[in-house]
């Protein structure tokens, strides 16, 4: 981060439907991208592991243990890339399936937020398989990968090198909620926040996109796919993760995100 600006970009991926191992190397090309261009901070589309319509192959444990090995591999992936990746996949956590953000850096998955407002209407019929997070009442951590990784809505990411840079995540539908889960982040102490989304095209979709974080976040915002510009920042470490509960988340395009002076 340099004078309050960090360099983000958002990304999507040419999703190939319940095919984990092709999507995971698209979304390492991507990361390769945005390593290059010196992005602090990447966010990729909701579900981009397996693909959002997946419909009922989401109950097949075939797809989901070939989704969290795709995981695995992008997360060894990023151990020599400087962005903090943010994506999307399925992920199994006290016997229900959840529609997951995961937050990797320098080979280690900080944390996996899951997806509360599930939309059930037209293509986005969420409920059939997945459980909104508001359901879930198990521990703070999930086992990935043989080991056990923090999970929950409130997760607020710290980075020691740029102490302004405090990184919330929700996905897609959550934004459009009375009160989102950004609001709970944001008074956390999250300063910028990342919406990984799956949304078809449609007249004026951007225009409402842009005009829906102004109104309910004090934080600058990254959601996917989103266009954008390019500045300078240092590649960030994240030593923790804290949470809100206990104290109080085409080619790579980027731009600038300005953290609130209120949230730092």
């Amino acid at each position: 981060m340099q004078d309050g600006f960090l360099r983000a970009a958002a990304a999507s991926i040419p999703v190939a439907v319940a095919d984990p191992r092709r999507n995971a190397a698209a979304v390492c090309a991507r990361i390769d991208q945005a390593h290059r261009a010196r992005a602090a901070l990447l966010v990729l589309p909701e579900l981009c592991v397996t693909g959002y319509t997946c419909g009922d192959l989401f109950l097949s444990a075939l797809l989901l243990d070939a989704a969290e090995e795709a995981l695995l591999n992008i997360c060894a992936h990023t151990q020599n890339c400087d962005p903090v990746v943010v994506l999307g996949v399925p992920l199994r956590a006290g016997g229900k399936l959840y529609n997951c953000a995961a937050v990797l850096h320098r080979g280690r998955i900080l944390g996996v937020v899951p997806k509360t407002w599930l939309p059930n209407y037209d293509v986005f019929a969420e409920k059939r398989c997945f459980a909104s997070a508001a359901a879930y009442h198990g521990p703070g951590s999930v086992p990935v990968g043989g080991a056990d990784v923090p999970f929950g809505t409130g997760l607020v990411f710290a980075c020691a090198q740029m102490p302004a840079f405090r990184l919330g995540v929700e996905l897609c539908e959550d934004v459009w909620a009375p009160i989102p889960p950004s609001v709970r982040l944001c008074l956390a102490g999250a300063t910028v926040i990342a919406n990984c989304s799956a949304s078809p095209e449609a007249a004026g979709k951007p225009a409402r996109r842009r005009c829906a974080r102004p109104a309910r976040a004090v934080s600058a915002a990254m959601s996917t796919p989103t266009p954008g510009r390019t500045s300078r920042a240092r590649a960030p470490s994240f030593p923790r993760t804290t949470s809100s509960r206990k104290t109080g988340t085409s080619s790579p395009s980027t731009r600038r995100s300005r953290p609130s002076p209120a949230c730092s």
